[in-house]
């Protein structure tokens, strides 16, 4: 990360982080599932807006696939209120859909834990509502985006000359950090903003794009 961080700039400010980004979706699964030991006493929420996202990772290892999935405010809740294993991370998947409606009802903070993003949505607001919900939680709670240089979104968002070059600079199982990366994000999110037609939900990324945007 120090080259990149040196070459991009990392972003310094509280509480925010830059997006992190891997070589390829398998390597971006695989080092999600490294990173589980980092987080022991900890809760960490697997947040994607599809569902083809979900059904990605849970195809890709016996670990994901077993996750506790909350189709409810209940359920997540439920899962959040769970004892803390001081030993290793509690770890679900979860619909971005439930966090971004997640109510303001200023519960204390009974522990820490973590939003991992596995995909950005095409409109800014939606990850942003994610990271609104996410703060709202009865956790100390941060938020962090994991994205591959093999993820639709990425491509759309990203020139293919930055890919390349991200591509040709990078490691298969060693991650990124880049503002350049999450500001081009941004940017392009806000020019899709522009030409959206319809907010029809659908099951991928690919079939929003194509169904709601002009």
């Amino acid at each position: 990360m120090g080259f990149f961080g040196r070459l991009f700039g990392l972003d310094g400010a509280p509480g925010s982080r830059p997006d992190v980004i891997w070589f390829s979706k398998a390597g971006k699964y695989g080092g999600l599932l490294r990173r589980m030991n980092q987080y022991a006493g900890q809760k960490v929420l697997l947040a994607a807006h599809f569902r083809a996202t979900m059904l990605e990772l849970a195809g890709c290892h016996e670990f994901f696939r077993s996750l506790p999935n909350p189709q409810s405010v209940e359920d997540l809740r439920a899962f959040l209120n769970l004892a803390p294993d001081p030993d290793k991370a509690q770890v679900c998947a979860v619909d971005a859909a439930l966090l971004q409606t997640w109510p303001e009802d200023n519960a204390p903070k009974t522990g820490r834990g973590i939003v991992l993003g596995i995909e950005r949505f095409p409109l800014r607001d939606a990850d942003d509502a994610l990271v609104v919900g996410a703060r709202r939680l009865p956790l100390e709670c941060e938020v962090e985006f994991h994205l591959s240089l093999d993820d639709t979104v990425l491509r759309i968002f990203i020139k293919d000359s930055v890919v390349e070059f991200l591509r040709s600079n990078s490691k298969p199982d060693q991650p990124m950090e880049s503002n350049m990366v999450s500001n081009s994000i941004k940017r392009a999110q806000e020019r899709i903003r522009k030409n959206v037609v319809n907010e029809t939900p659908c099951e991928s990324v690919e079939a929003w794009l194509t169904q709601n945007r002009r």
